[in-house]
């Protein structure tokens, strides 16, 4: 068995999964899964991360007993999923709607609007890391981006 074979296994099955679950654009549950995980365990899981963690599950099979070939397609299937993940999120609402003209008042405004309030009344934009070191990284980026120091 080739890499390339493994590639092609990966990508039927990712087609296959559209016929299964009666979806044109196929599987593509973990957003809801990780929410409603996030939701019983109060954890910040992402979307990339959840599939990143059925990669590792992959891996972990692999490493226990005889070769078999699902566990390498649906790891790459995995991957490709969390690289599709994390462009979506990468190039989607949040960084497409911050501009170079924007005002610091103007980004932390938006970025506190793009991210959930919890139930202490803060901002959080990854786990218990708070919105604003995500705001001053961004008005430092956009500074930069501007020429400014």
């Amino acid at each position: 068995m080739k890499a390339n074979d493994i590639l092609s296994k990966a990508s039927g099955h990712l087609s296959d999964r559209a016929v299964t679950y009666d979806n044109p654009g196929g599987e593509r549950s973990m957003a809801k899964t990780v929410a409603a995980f996030n939701a019983i365990y109060d954890l910040g899981m992402t979307e990339v991360q959840g599939w990143q963690f059925m990669e590792l599950l992959k891996m972990v099979r692999s490493s226990q007993g005889n070769f078999k070939s699902d566990n390498f397609e649906d790891g790459a299937a995995y991957a490709a999923l969390a690289g599709e993940a994390a462009y979506s999120s990468n190039s989607g609402l949040i960084s497409n709607k911050i501009d170079v003209g924007m005002s610091a008042e103007e980004l932390n405004n938006y970025l506190r609007s793009a991210y959930r309030q919890r139930e202490d009344g803060n901002f959080y934009w990854y786990r218990d890391r708070p919105i604003e070191e995500a705001i001053e990284k961004a008005n430092s980026a956009l500074k930069a981006a501007r020429g400014e120091k």
